[in-house]
């Protein structure tokens, strides 16, 4: 009776793939977890783990069934939260959409044999690559919603997943050795290199949008983004893992010689590490530390200078760690199944183990709930549906450390009216899973406060300071503003550097200006940060502060408004009224993403004021890698030294904005404007 019914439903499968309909569960169940026994060793090797339990404080959100005889690769979480994956089954393949709560958005079948995860681009469009053991392959564009949006044909199939530039350029590799450069909107190809080596080529980008792949050869390859070779570095084995990229542009790569190498983004050698064993691919942490499992089931950390930091043995570390924003670094075991969540310094914080046969790699939304899936096929009590595909459902986990307190470190303050007090919050547990504060002023007339805890007092009156954690849970500061003095804005340039970290940097006389200008201001600390990259909105905030335009601004059209925060939606009006900022083309203003050299210095030209010519040298050494659109803004940043901190005379148009660079812009534009 079973195989009869087996049979039935594969036929059944067979005839009406593309219409079924996915099971999804009316309730969402939450396994009993049970009491931690404390584990205190820093190396702890697997036979202290064999009788494991389950951290009482991790919370199992949800467990989703989902269509699939296997899943291919690892599931996609999108900016939106919605998680996309790609899933092999009898009749073949397809992807699946599911909302953040895991239940099904939407799953299509795809008539072609799918070979890397789902990719989404900050537009939201879906991406995969496909091909047979012979013959050509494809790169397969869908849009949020499922539906086709376009297909690039490859000579071969393209079996790692494409990579996304700063101004949208998807670039794909296929297994006849082959980079393209595609245009997102309707995939034409913008150019075409051939790397030499009939390989499939594995990428990633650098902030300069410069391309890193290894191609298994003794060899780390770097490209510019307009398809001319940069360099090449010879490791000493096969580079087998995808390279990554620390945040000061370091390339990290593994090879079968045992060795992890350390590359500057100029091609040079910064360390090397010998494990003893085959690396896998790592990942870096804020703080610059690296992590990677290998070959001999250790999960290796280094320190930004190659030295090691600590090793962790749990059985098997074969898939790749994650880095939370939260620090934690997770990872898991193949021989007990279980997932580990580790302090920066090697300590456990938790642990959980799901019903699986085969360890797959894990993957983190944006609000810090990790996400695995199962291999084993879900009881069929456990199945409610009038589909007959629910003999091929899987599940796929949510697992989160939720917050239990909010705590503010100063439930009062008493200011006066030009006074600028910080705040701060601290979540218990400290390793929660969602560790973001949101601020929030009760009236933003009397007191205003910044994403960062910072209050500024404005007129007499009381006010309550809200601090509320991605969880919901809240903490307050009463605030009493009183009359006071505001002190004068001072018209000349101070000799002493007003913040902890800018005394001998290259920006450092801007940025003292910057400060007496109150065009910008510090951090709690004492420090500016000069070096760390700005958004979109912190930029235009700091633009709209120089220029103290008089305008009250425009209502926001963008397609994500609703993202713009509080304290920057004044000034990014203003910028639209002014017509410094105008969005992309698909309509969208992207408030968080970290701004680029061609925007900021487009943005600073324009509201220079100064007429603007095309067709005309920049002056820049990498002239032939700016971009069309941002090279009149180039032209006149060339010519009055808009642009500082850049090496060898080069705009480097993709990079990111550093705020040391974002300040000196303002202010040489300033010094100039009519």
């Amino acid at each position: 009776m079973k195989n009869a019914r087996f049979l039935g439903g594969l036929l059944v499968l067979l005839m009406s793939y593309g219409s079924t309909v996915l099971p999804v569960s009316a309730q969402v169940t939450i396994d009993p977890v049970q009491t931690i026994t404390p584990i205190t060793n820093l190396n702890p090797i697997i036979k202290d783990l064999i009788t494991f339990q389950n951290s009482s404080f991790v919370q199992l959100k949800w467990k989703a069934p989902t269509i699939a005889i296997s899943y291919i690769g690892t599931p996609t979480v999108a900016p939106d939260d919605t998680i996309y994956f790609s899933f092999n089954i009898l009749a073949g393949n397809g992807i699946a959409a599911h909302l953040p709560d895991g239940t099904k958005k939407w799953r299509i079948a795809i008539n072609e044999k799918i070979l890397t995860s789902p990719s989404i681009d900050r537009d939201g469009a879906i991406y995969v690559g496909t091909g047979q053991v012979t013959g050509s392959g494809k790169l397969i564009a869908l849009r949020a919603d499922g539906s086709s949006k376009w297909s690039f044909t490859t000579g071969d199939p393209v079996a790692s997943a494409p990579i996304f530039g700063a101004d949208g350029t998807i670039y794909v590799a296929s297994k006849d050795g082959i980079l393209h450069a595609l245009n997102p909107v309707d995939g034409t190809e913008i150019w075409w290199l051939d790397m030499e080596v009939k390989a499939q080529a594995k990428l990633v980008l650098g902030p300069d949008d410069t391309i890193y792949a290894t191609m298994g050869t003794n060899s780390l390859y770097a490209i510019k983004p307009n398809g001319t070779k940069k360099w090449i570095f010879p490791t000493g084995g096969l580079a087998t893992s995808t390279p990554t990229i620390g945040l000061d542009g370091t390339i990290y790569v593994g090879a079968d010689d045992h060795k992890l190498y350390a590359v500057s983004p100029v091609g040079t050698k910064q360390w090397e590490f010998d494990q003893g064993s085959i690396p896998n691919a790592p990942s870096v942490g804020q703080d610059g530390s690296v992590y990677f499992g290998s070959q001999d089931g250790k999960l290796n950390a280094l320190l930004p200078s190659g030295t090691l930091k600590w090793q962790f043995d749990a059985g098997g570390t074969i898939t790749p760690p994650l880095v939370g924003a939260n620090g934690l670094i997770y990872t898991n075991s193949s021989a007990n199944k279980a997932i580990y969540a580790l302090s920066p310094a090697g300590s456990i914080q938790w642990q959980y183990k799901i019903a699986t046969n085969e360890i797959l790699p894990l993957f983190l939304g944006h609000d810090g709930t990790l996400y695995e899936v199962s291999t084993i096929f879900a009881d069929q009590d456990e199945i409610k549906s009038e589909g007959l595909l629910d003999m091929f459902v899987l599940y796929m986990y949510a697992v989160k450390v939720p917050v239990t307190a909010v705590t503010m470190n100063n439930p009062s303050l008493n200011l006066q009216t030009g006074e600028r007090v910080s705040l701060s919050a601290a979540i218990t547990p400290s390793y929660a899973s969602n560790y973001k504060i949101t601020w929030k002023s009760s009236n933003p007339n009397i007191a205003t406060v910044d994403s960062k805890g910072q209050v500024s007092a404005l007129i007499p009156g009381a006010v309550t300071i809200t601090a509320t954690s991605g969880d919901g849970l809240t903490s307050q500061s009463k605030v009493t503003v009183t009359e006071g003095t505001v002190p004068a804005t001072p018209t000349t340039t101070v000799d002493t550097d007003p913040f902890t970290d800018t005394k001998g940097h290259w920006a450092s006389p801007e940025i003292s200006i910057a400060y007496e200008r109150k065009i910008a201001s510090g951090y709690p600390d004492f420090s500016f940060k000069p070096n760390a990259s700005i958004t979109r909105s912190e930029f235009t905030v700091m633009l709209m502060n120089g220029l103290k335009p008089n305008e009250a601004g425009i209502p926001l059209t963008f397609t994500d408004t609703n993202l713009v925060e509080d304290w920057a939606v004044n000034s990014v009006k203003q910028a639209v009224q002014l017509g410094l900022v105008s969005g992309y083309p698909n309509g969208s203003f992207r408030p968080t993403a970290n701004i680029t050299h061609a925007e900021m210095i487009s943005m600073v030209v324009k509201a220079l004021g100064l007429p603007i010519m095309t067709g005309i040298p920049t002056g820049y050494a990498d002239d032939a890698d700016i971009p069309d659109w941002a090279k009149p803004a180039a032209v006149i940043s060339s010519k009055n030294n808009l642009l500082g901190g850049t090496i060898g005379n080069n705009f480097a148009s993709s990079m990111l904005a550093s705020r040391g660079e974002a300040i000196a812009a303002i202010v040489r534009m300033l010094k100039i404007k009519p």
